[in-house]
């Protein structure tokens, strides 16, 4: 069963770690101690099962099928109370709230989001998903961040979290669900500093953390390395099968595999006064990957095969950036809040394919070999600024939100050259309305966008209205009802600058 909450609890009653389950109802639990544990089984409507487990060294338990029975007394009148984690709604948004016990023994920011119900987190990937949802935006702090942002940050500076399932006018039509991740904004003097990993087998999957930070009057200065070492031993075979009879078999050589990514960042946030605040920072990684793949391509003939192709590929793949951002926010009242962000992003990444191997044609076999390198130069600017502010009983937010990049394609496949210059802009503008009555709560929402590039042959301009209504009926009970206008870039999803 889907999100059922379960708990790994010490002989001290003490909660050591929490899950909740996946789409297929499964869970798991890595790095626990040699020990006795109980392990507790909830879900909403159901008695709670309580399983007694003890582990032993590094031996793997596999619990079965766990059965759980309906419990009457719920059916008429469910609550949710979070035991480890506060969950509140607030129109379309949930804002998460997790215990800070829990989140002292998870060693990451992923395992600890995999405990928050509605999420789909992936620590092996990196990846955080909203369930449901096609394209979800990751924020810090309302900026957007890539994974090696996320991967950077402490447990312990996380405040709380917003989930969003159904974003308004305020942000762009290509996501259709926001994870924004709130920190804990605290000057405090001194120098702090903190190493953690986190090291799973059979994956042979490293992911270790340092942090530090130096705090001087109204100035923080603040540095972060993240390292992800992956070298997986599992096999992926996949076939492919059509009417003419025709197989093709790939099988990733996945024990030599190598998956190597370095995050460093660096920067200060400058506290001016009660009113202004000042960040910038700058950040550099790169990541290599190898996986050779054999890929073999059957036809069967009057229920005989003949192998057609046999193919051995190397794959190479190289990524490289570099970031510098910038972030000020300056209060004028209680109400009424500015912030502004710029950032410059340049990446570069580079493909090799070797394939070398046979193709038989009318029972002729021939040699076969194929080098193809792709180069990938990227530059992006983003930028934006968001106004708020409260007219009597009306609050009020608009924004600007301005994103541009150039990039260069190149490609060899066999000393044969070729080469694409693609660019794009976009322009998003927003301005959203809202007021607050004793139990109802209504929000207005109307987004301006422009996209152009050099694929498009004119430049599109569209409205996107939204609005939401949330009504509390009781201190247990709410409705909700929200709607927004999305917009799908099917040529976006095709990638135009890749060929």
């Amino acid at each position: 069963m889907q999100y059922t909450k379960i708990l790994i609890i010490d002989t001290n009653k003490r909660i050591i770690d929490a899950q909740i389950s996946d789409n297929k109802g499964l869970f798991f639990f890595r790095n626990i101690k040699q020990g006795k544990y109980e392990l507790k089984v909830d879900f909403i409507g159901y008695f709670q099962s309580t399983i007694k487990i003890n582990i032993i060294d590094t031996v793997s338990i596999n619990l079965g099928k766990i059965v759980l029975f309906p419990d009457p007394s719920q059916i008429d009148s469910i609550v949710v109370r979070g035991s480890f984690t506060n969950y509140k709604d607030i129109m379309n948004k949930t804002i998460v709230k997790i215990d800070e016990k829990l989140l002292k023994n998870k060693p990451n920011v992923f395992q600890a989001l995999r405990t928050i119900s509605g999420l789909k987190v992936d620590p092996t990937e990196k990846s955080i998903n909203v369930f449901g949802s096609k394209n979800t935006l990751i924020m810090i702090n309302g900026i957007m961040k890539s994974s090696n942002d996320i991967a950077a940050l402490k447990t312990s500076d996380i405040d709380y979290i917003e989930i969003i399932s159904n974003p308004g006018a305020k942000y762009s039509s290509e996501f259709t669900s926001v994870v924004n991740i709130v920190t804990k904004n605290i000057l405090q003097n001194g120098f702090a500093f903190s190493i953690t990993d986190d090291f799973y087998i059979p994956m042979i999957y490293n992911f270790g953390n340092a942090n530090f930070s130096y705090g001087i009057g109204k100035i923080k200065i603040f540095g972060q390395y993240n390292l992800f070492y992956r070298s997986s031993k599992e096999l992926i075979i996949s076939s492919i099968s059509s009417d003419k009879y025709f197989e093709i078999d790939t099988t990733f050589d996945a024990s030599k595999r190598l998956q190597l990514n370095n995050f460093i960042k660096l920067g200060f946030d400058y506290f001016i006064n009660e009113k202004n605040f000042l960040s910038v920072y700058s950040s550099y990684s790169n990541y290599k990957q190898f996986i050779p793949v054999n890929f073999f391509a059957y036809e069967y003939t009057n229920s005989s095969s003949v192998k057609k192709i046999q193919l051995l590929k190397n794959q190479n793949y190289f990524e490289q950036g570099n970031a510098v951002s910038l972030n000020y926010k300056h209060s004028f009242s209680k109400n009424t809040l500015l912030d502004f962000f710029a950032s410059y992003y340049k990446t570069l990444r580079m493909y090799n394919t070797k394939s070398t191997g046979n193709i038989q044609s009318n029972f002729i076999i021939k040699d076969f070999f194929e080098d193809n390198f792709i180069k990938y130069d990227k530059n992006s600017y983003k930028f934006f600024s968001n106004f708020k502010t409260k007219i009597k009983t009306y609050k009020i937010e608009t924004g600007v939100n301005f994103f541009y990049q150039n990039i260069i394609n190149s490609s060899i496949l066999n000393d044969t050259n070729q080469l694409f210059n693609y660019y794009e802009y976009r322009l998003h503008n927003y301005l959203e309305i809202s007021r607050q009555f004793e139990k109802i709560f209504i929000n207005f929402g109307l987004g301006y966008e422009q996209l152009k590039n050099n694929v498009l042959l004119k430049m599109q301009l569209n409205f996107l209205p939204s609005f939401s209504l949330f009504y509390k009926l009781s201190n247990i009970h709410s409705f909700t009802f929200s709607y927004s206008k999305r917009l799908e870039y099917i040529f976006l999803l095709l990638q135009p600058w890749i060929y």
